[in-house]
């Protein structure tokens, strides 16, 4: 007997509000994708002198020099009917969108010789409706990748930090702190994966790009209080000199935020000024707690929504850059104790967690066969990179929620989730699904172990009656 099939890879992508990330699946491991040297690049688009629509770096230098050729967050333009405008030109939010898709798939490509991804993942925030869903598939064709699966955010967090320690049942909440939108959701844990628990919340007022302008309102202050006349030059003029100077204090009020997460003061120079400015944490946190507060307010309406206590989540997640600020994990603390979370880098645990979901949910097909004797030649098609194991005259092979079992006859099972391994044997076959259950599937009966097993792998699989061991 021999069993054949192909590999590939599939591609997770998360186009945040301030930046853009990308993760691929291959060879059963998930690999963060890096950019122009970073694992994220920013969400910026511009356009450039001959109307061409660029990212990346080269955006970036647009930005720069042209900042009305460029748009910082086209997040915020998706379910608009009204296209932006970069300097003359118009620009719809697929077209920003696929071009942002097209630089993180290219480099995907690259450490694949050039192949095209078998599968995409993209992420979206839990309340966004089918309307602006839509963008991301269009944009995704637009950009010539595969038809992609779209996974709420919080969902593919929560798979990243989760996955293997809560049993099912198990309830979470995500507070997920991006740079444009605000978004809380509590989640169960089913043998499946995780599934919403009443109406999610969130406040599109809320992020790390309020916080920014927050900051450069208050070095404006510090400004207007030896030139005020200098300060309203910045804040409302017309002149590229001014706009470009409003454009170079806006991102030192970005990376003034940042650097007092980890530092409790920072220095900054602010050129057309000619002076050095001291910020605080304290004084990032006087400025930010207004804000800060009404987001675990909004936390606290959704688990009482769901109609969940406090003390009953397992955990509560930090997701996104802005959930780095010290002061964000003390008061969330103060309602939710040690069940506060916070682990890995929180700007890429979404765009890895998709990379782990899109195993399960790649597209494209490959053949795999069987040639036993007496039984002919026999094949069927699955995913590609399917997991394959040949036994007893049988082979089995899965890829996302699909099985097929080839003996003397084919036979296809859909599952209810991801498989994260099988075993063949001769009357079929047993699979571990993603969320720990173990299905023993044989001659058409399909049965399920008694409770989930989350860290387990297939052993010996005991004669026809799908015996299984598990590990």
């Amino acid at each position: 007997m021999t069993a054949t099939g192909s590999g590939g890879w599939t591609l997770a992508i998360d186009v945040g509000t301030s930046r853009t990330a990308g993760a691929l699946w291959s060879g059963g491991r998930v690999t963060p994708l890096e950019i122009e040297g970073n694992r994220w690049m920013p969400s910026t688009v511009a356009v450039t002198e001959e109307g061409n629509l660029v990212v990346g770096q080269a955006a970036a230098a647009i930005a720069s020099a042209r900042p009305d050729r460029a748009e910082r967050a086209p997040k915020r333009n998706v379910g608009s009917p009204v296209p932006m405008v970069l300097g003359e030109h118009s620009v719809s939010t697929t077209d920003a969108f696929a071009t942002l898709m097209s630089a993180v798939a290219a480099e995907g490509r690259r450490r694949h010789d050039g192949a095209d991804p078998s599968g995409l993942v993209l992420t979206h925030p839990v309340r966004w409706e089918e309307t602006r869903q839509a963008v991301l598939q269009e944009a995704a064709s637009a950009a010539g990748l595969p038809e992609p699966t779209l996974i709420p955010e919080p969902v593919a967090a929560a798979y990243h930090y989760a996955r293997g320690e809560l049993a099912e049942g198990q309830k979470i909440a995500v507070y997920d702190l991006g740079g444009g939108t605000f978004d809380t959701v509590v989640m169960q844990r089913t043998p499946e994966g995780f599934e919403v628990v009443g109406p999610p919340g969130g406040d599109e007022s809320i992020g790390g790009d309020h916080f920014d302008h927050l900051v450069f309102l208050h070095l404006g202050g510090l400004i207007a209080a030896q030139d005020p006349e200098l300060w309203q030059k910045i804040l409302t003029g017309t002149e590229r000199q001014w706009m470009r100077a409003a454009f170079d204090l806006l991102a030192e009020a970005r990376q003034v935020k940042e650097t007092l997460s980890t530092y409790p003061s920072t220095q900054i120079y602010v050129p057309v000024a000619d002076r050095e400015l001291l910020v605080t944490r304290e004084e990032l946190e006087s400025l930010i707690s207004e804000p800060v507060d009404r987001s675990i307010d909004e936390l606290l309406d959704t688990v009482e929504d769901a109609e969940v206590r406090p003390e009953d989540l397992a955990a509560v997640f930090l997701v996104g850059g802005s959930s780095r600020i010290p002061m964000v994990a003390a008061r969330l603390a103060t309602h939710f104790g040690e069940r506060v979370r916070t682990r890995d880098e929180p700007k890429s645990v979404v765009v890895e967690g998709a990379a782990m979901l899109s195993a399960g949910w790649s597209r494209p097909t490959s053949s795999v066969s069987a040639r036993g004797e007496g039984a002919g030649d026999r094949s069927a098609e699955v995913g590609v990179e399917p997991i394959l194991d040949v036994r007893d005259g049988v082979v089995a092979a899965s890829s996302g929620t699909r099985l097929v079992v080839i003996g003397e006859q084919a036979t296809e099972y859909s599952l209810a989730g991801p498989v994260l391994g099988l075993a063949a044997h001769r009357g079929g076959a047993a699979v571990l699904l993603a969320g720990g259950q173990i299905r023993s599937l044989a001659e058409g009966r399909r049965r399920w172990s008694s409770a989930p097993v989350p860290d387990a792998t297939l052993g010996p699989v005991i004669s026809a009656d799908t015996t299984v061991v598990a590990n």
